[in-house]
């Protein structure tokens, strides 16, 4: 029982540490803006 939770809690950090590595650009960030949907209600 204690090897399965080590083996889980190592695999659960190995995926953390590995999945943060790539970093992406942002082509563009919004902040407080209002989202007006395009549809036939036209709604808000």
């Amino acid at each position: 029982m204690c090897t399965r939770r080590i083996i889980v809690l190592s695999a659960l950090c190995f995926a953390l540490l590995t999945s943060c590595h790539t970093k992406k650009t942002v082509d563009l960030l919004i902040y407080n803006a209002t989202i007006y949907t395009v549809d036939s209600n036209f709604l808000k």
